[in-house]
């Protein structure tokens, strides 16, 4: 079943355009998803394009697969970047504990399932790529997993670092965890409800959370072992060879910063004009640097930068230079972020959410600033998995599951209205009302042959009118057991599929892998399509 995004609150006027009238933003982007011509287009610019670091690329990837523990299909999928007409695509994800909210999934299988179709088209070898962001540092926004109760949402969260009063704990893949890590398992192990799948779901999390690892190794050993045989590789750019080949990019970045900066600047303002929002506000420098074991951006200022937050200063020579001296110490912000991954990997198309198509909007005259062809932006499958159980409450109330999204009450009240519309006091009124006139149509008949019968035909009017109400209150009383049902079954609707928000947004997949088995993700990347123009629901 597929929905119109149109149908679902949360998805901005610019993705719900770019889904259904790409026209309306082609300028913006270098073609169209939905377009096999655009995208072998591009993919003959990206071969084109030169690369000299692929055997550096090729040598940190492989390295990192042994890390992770990569299976073959991915490692020679490795090799084949060492080849000039080899292609990617990309999608890339926070790090969040436990593999981070449902989408990840859906993100990762469109990314294999658009390689695999890409290759088919193109005749090349294509390979699917999960980019590990670790670089960025907000550790309480990956640090916490949810998932669903009777209740609602419960944020499980590593809390085993003390943020500083001032500063970061630097990249969250660096974040090594401690005993406290035991705990949060314990928590997510008590959450989940007890299936067939549990003891192997929790002891699998537990060979990859431990007590001395670290954010990024944990969620890379993760992914690896949820996707095996998939060719998925998985690359993590802190890596210093990596950094070593972006160098000439971070050294534009930073000597070239007003033209990147202006371009950004123009197609925001641009897109706002058009009556689209901008996603990323400008910065005039893209880079952060790791001092002290934090993590800051660095801003301009009259003596030459400084780090956001703290006193540290460089000149622009300083700043060079550390940048040759200890290139790790260096990472891209939103706007460069994309250029690095597609100056290391020849990417054919990336496969992004509903905001990262809208910061790619801003993004298409940073790429001709950069000089690296731009990807075709591929919109990832958006869904909602139906359990049977939701899909039975939906089907018997014939509720409009999407309205489930706004406030409750406001929906439920709405649906009381709908199901009975008032109707048993309207029907109780009426009879009472007919009571009345019938019993004053017979008064004068009775009164003609007993004046003394006033009182008695009172007395009915009475009892009648009593009996009623009571009858009135035992169906009033019924209707309510209904609402309440009723109430109740809505709610768990609401609680399955807008738990928080969209549920793919909303709760951790480990929800779902514990009721269905880890052979979900294979079922998933079965039913999922790519025609991911609508959000699509999916029976369980």
């Amino acid at each position: 079943m597929m929905l119109p995004y149109t149908e679902l609150s949360g998805f901005s006027p610019l993705f719900q355009t770019y889904v259904s009238d790409f026209e309306g933003l082609a300028e913006y982007f270098a073609g169209n998803p939905a377009s096999t011509t655009d995208l072998k287009a591009v993919a003959g610019c990206v071969v084109a394009h030169p690369r000299n670091h692929r055997h550096m690329l090729v040598e940190a990837l492989q390295r990192q697969a042994v890390a992770y523990g990569a299976d073959e299909a991915s490692r020679r999928n490795i090799d084949l970047l060492l080849k000039p007409d080899t292609l990617t695509v990309v999608t890339g994800q926070q790090l969040g504990l436990g593999g981070g909210p449902l989408y990840t999934l859906f993100k990762t299988i469109t990314t294999i399932q658009l390689a695999h179709s890409l290759s088919r088209q193109t005749g090349k070898a294509v390979v699917p790529v999960f980019w590990l962001e670790g670089e960025d540092h907000d550790l309480p926004e990956a640090g916490y997993l949810a998932l669903p109760t009777s209740a609602g949402v419960e944020k499980v969260a590593y809390t085993g670092h003390t943020l500083p009063e001032k500063g970061n704990l630097g990249p969250v893949g660096q974040i090594v965890f401690n005993e406290q890590i035991n705990e949060v398992l314990a928590q997510v192990e008590s959450l989940l409800a007890p299936t067939d799948f549990r003891a192997e779901l929790m002891a699998l999390l537990r060979t990859v959370y431990w007590p001395g690892t670290t954010f990024g190794l944990a969620f890379a050993q993760f992914i690896t072992k949820l996707f095996p045989d998939s060719g998925l590789v998985l690359i993590a750019p802190n890596d210093p060879l990596l950094k070593q080949a972006s160098l000439p990019l971070f050294q534009k970045a930073i000597q070239e910063q007003k033209p990147l900066f202006e371009a950004l600047t123009t197609t925001s303002e641009s897109l706002q004009a058009a009556g689209f929002h901008a996603q990323v506000t400008p910065r005039p420098l893209n880079l952060f640097y790791v001092y002290e074991g934090a993590r800051y951006a660095i801003e301009p200022d009259e003596v030459g930068y400084r780090l956001k937050g703290h006193n540290k200063t460089f000149s622009e020579p300083e700043l060079l230079a550390a940048l040759e001296d200890t290139p790790t110490s260096f990472s891209p912000n939103v706007v460069l972020r994309p250029q690095m991954q597609d100056w290391l990997l020849p990417t054919v198309a990336y496969v992004g959410g509903p905001g990262e198509v809208a910061y790619f909007a801003q993004f298409k005259k940073v790429y001709e600033w950069s000089g690296i062809p731009m990807p075709i932006v591929y919109p990832r499958a958006s869904a909602t998995l139906m359990e049977g159980r939701i899909r039975k409450i939906i089907d018997k109330n014939q509720l409009h599951w999407p309205d489930l999204a706004g406030d409750f009450e406001s929906f439920f009240q709405q649906l009381v209205r709908e199901s009975s519309g008032g109707k048993t006091d309207a029907v109780f009124n009426q009879m009472i009302q007919k009571v009345y006139t019938e019993l004053d149509h017979l008064k004068p008949y009775a009164l003609v042959h007993d004046g003394s019968l006033d009182r008695a035909v009172e007395a009915t009017r009475t009892n009648l009118t009593n009996e009623l109400e009571k009858l009135r209150k035992r169906v009033l009383q019924a209707e309510k057991r209904n609402h309440d049902t009723l109430r109740d079954q809505a709610w768990k609707a609401k609680l399955a599929l807008f738990p928080a928000n969209l549920q793919e947004r909303s709760v951790s997949f480990l929800y779902f892998l514990n009721k269905y088995g880890i052979e979900l993700i294979a079922r998933l990347t079965n039913e999922l399509t790519l025609e991911t123009h609508a959000h699509q629901v999916v029976a369980l």
